[in-house]
């Protein structure tokens, strides 16, 4: 296992290649470091580093935002330096070079990308906007060596803090050289888009609606393939297997479809549930939840053409309403306290051209890619 992290702060000098910070903390190329102890936590601090704070409060946008690792000081000149993990970084070009390179930056890759890509990274980048405002770090946006691409995903850097408020007319600005190398299908639309911004028209609400209209009008005629697996075992200690999945455990399966066709092919989906209650009935919360959820997916799957919001609001109801069942099979069994059964879930949800993904308790979604698994 290698942890790489990178160092925010302000240092008097590049520090060099080779040297070791507190004792664990190598420096490859600085910024970037090197955890020789990616077993250990970090030592324990006494507050929260004032540069850590936007950091945490932007915790729900964790696949795109590092995370703060810890914070060191140099003994030398007493420099502090902010420690982030998962960073965009992939391994190196070169098989024999143990250092990782950062991940493409988005202008660099945008003339190669389809439309529905490019309009993805917008509307990620849409979606940030008004929280980074809030937390006085939206210039993070404004800087394209902060933004890199992962696949479909935009990963940030490191939060650039700063005193200044941008607009959206400063991102009309800032996106307005990316026009001319729009994919076709809608260079017209993003030219539009820009111009308005520019022009101090909209909101940042707004502008996240306009990308996903257009998100769903460029994916209406493209052909999907969803391919799904189910497996389950109750491991190597219980004397039986307390989750559930859906589909049912050993199913494999293939869903070609076209976005545009949502309301007349089931959308695919799976759920995993780990039951807890050990013999108070943990595989029953499970297979309750399993049931719940999967018969109010399926009548969403079939449903009129819902909007992101609608769908995110259907999605937590049906988890609400396994919640309920549940803790209404717990109150008629008068089960007390521990003895009450329950469950964790995750469901991932294929909607047109947009994947959901819904959990709650500690059962995990990772994003596994040729460079990197991430639990998201």
């Amino acid at each position: 296992m290698r942890r790489y992290l990178w160092a925010q702060g302000t240092v008097s000098e590049p520090l060099e290649a080779g040297t070791v910070l507190a004792q664990r903390y190598q420096v490859i190329e600085f910024p970037l470091l090197l955890d020789a102890l990616p077993a250990d936590p970090p030592l324990p601090l006494e507050t929260v580093p004032p540069l850590a704070d936007p950091y945490l409060a932007l915790s729900p946008f964790a696949i795109t935002i590092p995370r703060p690792f810890t914070q060191i000081v140099l003994p030398q000149t007493g420099d502090t330096l902010l420690l982030l993990e998962a960073i965009p970084i992939q391994p190196a070009d070169d098989p024999a070079s143990q250092i990782p390179s950062l991940l493409p930056s988005m202008p660099a890759v945008w003339s190669r990308a389809s439309a529905l890509q490019q309009i993805t990274w917008l509307w990620q980048i849409a979606r940030l906007w008004q929280p980074l405002v809030d937390n006085q770090v939206a210039d993070t946006l404004l800087d394209w060596e902060n933004v890199r691409v992962d696949g479909e995903d935009i990963r940030l850097l490191c939060l650039q803090i700063t005193e200044s408020s941008p607009t959206l007319a400063d991102l009309g600005h800032h996106w307005q050289p990316l026009v001319k190398a729009a994919a076709r299908p809608w260079q017209d639309f993003l030219r539009h888009l820009v111009e308005s911004l520019i022009a101090g028209n909209g909101t940042s609400a707004g502008l996240v609606n306009a990308l996903t209209k257009a998100l769903e009008t460029i994916a209406a005629p493209q052909e999907l393939a969803v391919q799904l697996a189910t497996y389950s075992d109750r491991g190597p200690t219980r004397k039986r297997n307390e989750d559930a999945c859906y589909p049912k455990h050993g199913t494999v399966g293939r869903v070609s479809l076209k976005a545009a066709t949502v309301k007349t092919t089931p959308a695919p989906f799976v759920i995993v549930c780990d039951g807890i209650g050990g013999h108070q009935g943990g595989n029953v919360a499970s297979q309750i939840a399993i049931d719940e959820v999967s018969q109010q997916l399926q009548a969403l799957g079939t449903g009129p053409d819902l909007i992101h919001d609608d769908l995110v609001f259907l999605l937590e109801k049906a988890i609400l309403a396994a919640n309920q069942a549940i803790s209404s099979r717990n109150d008629a069994a008068q089960r007390q306290e521990r003895a009450r059964m329950g469950t964790t879930i995750v469901v991932a949800f294929v909607y047109g051209a947009r994947l959901y993904i819904a959990h709650l308790g500690d059962s995990r979604a990772y994003r596994v890619r040729s460079h990197n698994c991430r639990q998201i």
